[in-house]
């Protein structure tokens, strides 16, 4: 009797294995229950892993979520004097020139993670009665930071309108990056870099390129900042019609007040 029960539990099972699983090997279909098996198998390196993931998206998404939409700042800049440097590359003879000083003032707002900000800076060389005036408008990208007070990159799109008493009056467009670091409380670090592309002056007769280097740090007190920026700025002037060059080197420390609304 018990033969009989055995046979019939196998013939069953041969039955319904052949029907579920027909013109599969039974190497085929082992190994398919093993890839399933592995799929939904809990692991606790697994978890673990998992658990990572999800508190890296959740800070992400902290860093990155403003709970302020709107913001505006408004910032005004002086140095106490740098010496410029000019130096035509085809003899190597370098020129210092008056010492120069300028003013800056700077105004932006950011909604969410776009911004705007306009520059006009006037500057002054030593005992002469002219100012070189310089007006830039930016458009800004936050990538990373959740406000205009918190640790950022930004990434910048611009045009400068520069007018030289020397040179002349150039249109740059430019591209840059900046970023500010929070270290300890208020206090942090910041620094930029643009690259201006080729201009050419009115009336075409030089072609000019260059860039701008920041770095400085800055505390703030709620919503007033204090700062101070070594820069170097460098730009390339060539003579269109016979391909001379002089280059044109400023660096020096400037500071400056920042307010935020």
């Amino acid at each position: 009797m018990k033969v009989i029960i055995i046979l019939i539990a196998v013939l069953i099972s041969q039955s319904l294995f052949a029907q579920s699983y027909r013109g599969e090997g039974l190497y085929d279909f082992i190994d398919r229950k093993q890839k399933q098996k592995k799929k939904s198998r809990w692991t606790l390196g697994g978890h673990m892993a998992l658990r990572e993931r999800n508190s890296l998206m959740d800070q992400w998404l902290a860093i990155n979520t403003s709970a302020n939409a709107l913001e505006f700042f408004f910032s005004g800049e002086m140095n106490s004097g740098t010496i410029p440097v000019r130096k035509d590359t085809s003899t190597g003879l370098e020129t210092n020139l008056p010492e120069e000083t300028f003013q800056q003032f700077n105004l932006g707002i950011f909604v969410t993670i776009f911004g705007l900000e306009f520059q006009y800076k006037r500057a002054k060389a030593e005992n002469q009665n002219s100012f070189d005036n310089t007006r830039t408008g930016m458009f800004h990208l936050r990538i990373l930071g959740n406000s205009t007070q918190s640790t950022s990159i930004n990434l910048s799109y611009g045009i400068k309108v520069a007018e030289d008493n020397s040179f002349g009056k150039f249109n740059y467009d430019f591209v840059g990056a900046w970023s500010e670091i929070y270290l300890i409380g208020s206090f942090g670090i910041q620094g930029m870099y643009r690259k201006y592309l080729n201009s050419e002056n009115d009336d075409r007769t030089l072609e000019s390129s260059g860039s701008r280097t920041e770095a400085g740090a800055f505390l703030e007190f709620n919503f007033f900042r204090l700062y101070g920026v070594w820069f170097q700025e460098d730009y390339d002037f060539t003579v269109k019609a016979t391909g001379n060059e002089t280059t044109f080197t400023n660096d020096g420390i400037f500071y400056g007040v920042k307010l935020f609304f």
